[in-house]
């Protein structure tokens, strides 16, 4: 798995793909940020789902240009059983 990450050339459409994946994180996280601010309901509806439209046009925009290996390894580290594993290995710890 860390062969390929390896393997895959850092051109220009990867560097920008990496970036709109991050973007698409930010504007996940500007939502929480504006209920915190005081302005009407209706505009925080909107920002609402404007962000929640702008992150996932992003995040597939970044999937496109980053290509195929990032996705699994997106994958591989944000599998459940993984978790769970580490997780019960951890209480094992501290018991």
């Amino acid at each position: 798995m860390r062969e390929q990450a390896k393997a895959v050339k850092k051109t220009i459409f990867y560097k920008f793909g990496i970036g709109f994946l991050i973007a698409s994180v930010l504007f996940l996280v500007l939502p929480a940020v504006t209920l915190l601010i005081s302005m009407p309901i209706q505009l925080k509806a909107k920002i609402l789902i404007g962000c929640l439209v702008l992150a996932e046009v992003t995040f597939w925009i970044g999937v496109l240009l980053a290509g195929k290996g990032i996705v699994n390894q997106c994958k591989y580290y944000i599998k459940l059983k993984k978790w769970r594993k580490k997780e019960v290995q951890d209480h094992d710890k501290c018991s």
